[in-house]
């Protein structure tokens, strides 16, 4: 009878290792399923609300992702356990995925992504394949997303028509003109916006995931012309605006800002923009037509004859 017991003792216990239940936890959203397109979770409440498939000590999570950068850990269901970098089996996964803790891999094209989990006395074995090789994006286009009332449409990334043009270098410029403005558009006297990189989030955006940029927003309704400004290689986005006039300079807070003979000139170091965002600083001199400046930060227009 002893022996019937212990027996059904190891039963139980070797039911119970087997009914675990394994989940993918990362940094999804919502425009990819990514780990179910759950941004982590939390695992102590809801699992992830992406499982893996299997039983007993194998299991499996498959999916296609849009270009972009994906991290990860497997748990249990709590932050008790999680399988993470130091677990995966180099000789079997595809070359090209890293992390100081995560599992972080980054794919310049749509991809397959396998996740394959053997649990193992004492810890447990990750094997990491893509249908692509693994490898950064080729950034093609920066656009502006922000509220519809600026941007013409609702945090839109796939707007084109708030595209920046690449001015010079890692600068990017998009120039909204004529845009109607009220105070009660915003809270707190502020506008929030952020870049978005080949129109996806998951490929690159700044600020980074969870922030958004911000600029003072102006303190009377009109029409103003916005200004957004980034440098891609310092990973920052700034915006401006100036009021909408058809002559001479606006009446802002910009450093004083004159026009003659085809020449602009300020009191500080300047950038000229068209009204379609192209940078025509080296074409000071020769000028004619409706102009942004662009001084200390500051935008302004200009009408130069």
């Amino acid at each position: 009878m002893k022996k019937l017991l212990l027996l059904f003792s190891f039963v139980i216990a070797a039911f119970a290792v087997n009914a675990q239940t394994y989940y993918m936890a990362g940094n999804g959203t919502a425009d990819n399923n990514w780990c179910c397109g759950v941004n982590w979770g939390d695992p102590d409440n809801t699992p992830n609300k992406c499982p893996m498939t299997g039983s007993g000590n194998n299991w499996s999570y498959e999916t296609t992702v849009p270009a972009g950068t994906y991290e990860f850990k497997i748990t249990d269901g709590t932050w008790d356990l999680a399988y993470n970098v130091y677990n995966i089996d180099q000789a079997q996964s595809t070359p090209g995925y890293e992390g100081a803790d995560n599992i972080k891999f980054t794919v310049a094209s749509e991809a397959t992504i396998t996740v394959n989990l053997t649990v193992i006395e004492g810890g447990a074995q990750i094997v990491l394949k893509s249908s692509v090789p693994f490898g950064s994006a080729t950034i093609t286009s920066w656009t502006i997303v922000g509220p519809s009332w600026l941007m013409g449409s609702e945090w839109d990334t796939n707007d084109t028509s708030n595209d920046m043009k690449n001015t010079s270098g890692s600068t990017w410029t998009l120039v909204k003109s004529g845009v109607a403005f009220d105070p009660s558009d915003v809270e707190d006297g502020k506008i929030s916006f952020k870049a978005v990189a080949n129109h996806s989030y998951s490929v690159g955006e700044i600020p980074g995931p969870g922030s958004d940029a911000s600029m003072d927003a102006p303190t009377e309704a009109g029409t103003y012309d916005f200004t957004f400004t980034l440098d891609a290689s310092l990973q920052s986005v700034m915006g401006t605006f100036a009021k909408s006039s058809g002559s001479a300079v606006d009446e802002t807070s910009a450093p004083v800002v004159t026009a003659a003979n085809g020449t602009v000139y300020a009191d500080g170091e300047l950038v000229i923009y068209d009204l379609v965002g192209n940078n025509v600083t080296a074409e000071n001199g020769n000028l004619k037509g409706v102009y942004v400046v662009v001084v200390d930060g500051v935008s302004s227009k200009i009408n130069v004859q």
